[in-house]
């Protein structure tokens, strides 16, 4: 093996698992119900959930499902954004052994033609607004789906009717799965550069994430007590982000089995996110980088007290250093912020930093951009993009990774394509690794921009359009050019009032980079980037920014 194969320890975990993540959620949710725990805070109306009520809402809507014919393995859809009940079609299926997935509100009518001809859905839970789309796509495909609504639709069942009282829920017990390798849910891969890919992850992934061995060495005090006195009467964490991302199933996971507080928005509060941290003594937020970047242009009100803020986690893309600098010193100086990495193939992250521990802390302090060590459990390589070699220390190259909560494929897609012949998953990712271990993103490979022989990354670019005072947003990526193969091109969003010019935004790049890194394909104002709702810049739909 070679000597710059990253190997680590052996992951631990319980031997005897849950019977499926229904059954680790259905006996979590009766534990939090008997100590009358809040699930979870509507923002938008102040109306709290207990895990009882959500638990009853749950089982009736498990039976429900039953009733109807729906078994292990078959597909239940979401589609809306997130409301007091969103998580329950979710939850529901895991007690009965479906398969949960969801589509996601924002993306075109022709993608999500696609994905519902790939996943075939027999029920799908909706908002009024999405029922005269959804059932159009559906009759496309010959899909007789059954429709539950939330709201009110006089053609369809409506959730209340499904939330009525049952006589068996209180018998109820959830479906035991033999083999927790099966599949246990669906996430969707980002598709900022073409069609989502439908991921299968299993029972026993989605488990050990949540229950393996987390006992830290080393652990710095100072930092715990701190967590311990920020906590209020529970953990609490906001969720606006959809189910059609692995970072919503992950935190309600996560929520479920320690009994958090989840305040619900129906998306991300920019100008209001302070107030929202203060309001409701928040413990965790999950932010995605191009939110962070606005949260460092809005200072932090007088009035409101952000102390309860423990952990902040920027993911989604690459951000800057001094972005994570900058959010570090809006906080609690115990308080931690960090730039995380996931893969939704890997079920969750495939780095991290242990926040307890004073040996990671410091790391984490020292490098701002780095997003963590390698987790215990998988086997890492960077190889160069051309030659395949294996890469060490502080050389950029592609990230290969292996490990046990590798998913189980993409659903009706074959991934052979997506593994080296060792079994490494192909990340896609351009990656590099200091002396420490402690990795760092550089640039997703298809962001990467081709100027004759040499590579430019993009997010390199954008680093330094976003030190420009005036910029607010930046995407940078390649347009093609018949001598050139392809030019750094990019479209902007500046600050409300600039006066800044379009070639004055070019110079003040090409001015602090190598020739070949210039920005050749011009600079375009917009009034907005187009993104995800967890905030990645749709990328396939840039170039038609330049027209």
């Amino acid at each position: 093996m070679s000597e710059n194969i990253i190997v680590t320890k052996n992951l631990k975990y319980p031997a005897d698992l849950p019977a499926g993540l229904g059954s680790l959620y259905f006996k979590s949710m009766q534990k939090h119900a008997k100590q009358n725990k809040i699930a979870q805070i509507v923002h938008k109306t102040g109306e709290k959930d207990s895990y009882d009520s959500l638990l009853k809402r749950c089982i009736r809507t498990a039976l429900y499902l039953q009733e109807i014919g729906i078994k292990k393995d078959d597909v239940v859809c979401l589609v809306g954004s997130v409301h007091v009940n969103s998580c329950v079609p979710y939850i529901a299926s895991h007690f009965i052994g479906a398969i949960p997935s969801c589509i996601a509100i924002d993306y075109p009518k022709e993608d999500k033609k696609k994905l519902v001809k790939i996943l075939e859905p027999k029920v799908i839970f909706t908002l009024p607004e999405h029922v005269e789309e959804m059932q159009s796509i559906c009759m496309l495909w010959n899909l007789r789906a059954k429709f539950v609504v939330f709201g009110e639709y006089k053609e369809e069942t409506g959730f209340e009717d499904v939330n009525q009282p049952n006589p068996n829920e209180d018998k109820f017990e959830p479906v035991e799965i033999k083999n927790l390798k099966d599949t246990a849910i669906m996430y969707f891969s980002s598709g900022t550069t073409g069609l989502p890919k439908a991921i299968c992850l299993n029972h026993f992934s989605m488990l050990i994430n949540l229950i393996k061995d987390k006992n830290t060495e080393n652990p710095d005090y100072d930092v715990i007590k701190h967590w311990a006195n920020a906590v209020d009467t529970n953990f609490t964490m906001i969720e606006y982000i959809e189910y059609f991302w692995i970072s919503a199933g992950v935190c309600l996971s996560q929520s479920i089995h320690s009994g958090f507080t989840r305040i619900l928005l129906e998306k991300f509060e920019v100008s209001n996110f302070w107030q929202i941290v203060d309001k409701y003594k928040v413990n965790f937020a999950y932010v995605v980088a191009n939110y962070a970047n606005d949260l460092i242009r809005i200072s932090i009100p007088e009035n409101c007290n952000v102390s309860s803020l423990v952990l902040m986690l920027i993911a989604g893309t690459r951000i800057s250093a001094e972005c994570i600098v900058a959010l570090r010193k809006m906080v609690h100086p115990l308080a931690t912020v960090l730039q995380g990495y996931a893969q939704t193939e890997f079920c969750g992250a495939n780095t991290y930093y242990d926040i307890y521990n004073k040996d990671h802390r410091r790391l984490f302090t020292e490098k701002p951009q780095s997003v963590g060590l390698p987790s215990i459990g998988y086997t890492y390589k960077v190889v160069d993009m051309t030659t395949k070699e294996i890469l060490g220390p502080n050389k950029q190259g592609e990230l290969l990774v292996k490990g046990p909560t590798i998913m189980n494929g993409y659903y009706k897609m074959d991934a052979k394509d997506d593994f080296d012949d060792e079994g490494f998953y192909k990340t896609g990712d351009i990656v590099y690794y200091d002396e420490d271990k402690s990795f760092y993103i550089v640039d997703r490979i298809k962001g990467a921009i081709k100027y004759k022989l040499f590579i430019v990354c993009s997010s390199d670019i954008e680093d330094i359009l976003m030190k420009h005072p005036a910029v607010r947003q930046a995407a940078v990526f390649g347009t093609a050019n018949p001598e050139d193969m392809n030019h750094v091109t990019a479209v902007v969003v500046v600050e409300e009032g600039s006066q800044v010019t379009q070639e004055e935004v070019r110079e003040f790049v090409d001015g602090q980079v190598d020739d070949y890194k210039r920005i050749r394909g011009g600079v375009k104002f917009v009034k907005s980037i187009p993104i995800t709702s967890t905030g990645k810049i749709k990328t396939s739909a840039l170039r038609s920014l330049m027209e």
